[in-house]
């Protein structure tokens, strides 16, 4: 095969051999590393998605648990709560709070649950939320856990006494709730948005009233306020000062 060729010619095309056999023999090498790494890649990514379910379930878990337990909590009298117990409700701020007190002022207390639906700032999905943890009477928690012991009748020979029923604890009156009042010549949108039917667009109304107007000199000046009438003033007379109390 190289009989016809130079010394100078054979060792040329040996070194072009040798040449291309190391290329094949590199190129080999780096196709099995590049496999590796892709073995190597998925398994971690595998290991990463199992930890991200694992998480994905605690957290489920937790999540799925909390209502249980909140269920055994005692439960908010709306008619009766004060600021501080109502948010302790998961869902209200000071502003629904104090919509609920102010709300129960005006009608003299609520007669169902459904109806925080009426207040300002409470709608659907907050009744939804708070539903299971209020209440409006005065009736205990039958989730609390307290089992009343079953009386029995003493027997006497020949006479049979009948047990006197025990007297029924009068519960004592609600606590009257302090009324808050908002001072309409200082008071910011957020405090003016707790009065009734006021919302985002008249308390800002307020606003430029007694930047344009100077401050009100009576509770009553509420009613030259463009779109607040003498029905508002009504609802939120009780609420209402010029200066602070």
């Amino acid at each position: 095969m190289f009989s016809g060729l130079t010394r100078q010619e054979r060792k040329i095309l040996l070194l072009l051999v040798i040449i291309i056999a190391m290329g094949i023999g590199i190129q080999k090498y780096y196709s099995r590393s590049g496999t590796r790494v892709d073995v190597l890649t998925n398994r971690q990514s595998t290991e990463k998605t199992g930890e991200g379910e694992k998480a994905s379930d605690s957290s489920f878990a937790t999540h799925t648990a909390l209502p249980q337990s909140g269920a055994m909590a005692r439960l908010v009298n709306i008619n009766t709560a004060t600021l501080e117990e109502l948010l302790t409700l998961k869902g209200l701020g000071p502003t629904k709070a104090q919509a609920i007190i102010s709300y129960r002022n005006v009608h003299k207390g609520f007669k169902s649950i459904d109806e925080l639906d009426n207040v300002p700032g409470i709608g659907p999905g907050t009744l939804a939320w708070v539903r299971d943890f209020v209440t409006v009477s005065e009736k205990k928690n039958p989730q609390s856990g307290v089992i009343t012991p079953e009386k029995t009748s003493r027997r006497i020979p020949a006479i049979q006494c009948t047990p006197e029923p025990s007297p029924t604890p009068t519960p004592p009156p609600p606590t009257p709730t302090p009324i808050i009042k908002v001072n309409i010549n200082r008071a910011g949108i957020l405090e003016l948005m707790t009065l009734e039917l006021i919302g985002d667009v008249r308390a800002q109304k307020i606003i430029e009233y007694r930047k344009k107007n100077g401050p009100f000199r009576s509770p009553e000046d509420l009613t030259k306020v463009r779109s607040i009438g003498e029905k508002i003033y009504l609802l939120n007379k009780n609420r209402i000062s010029i200066k602070d109390e």
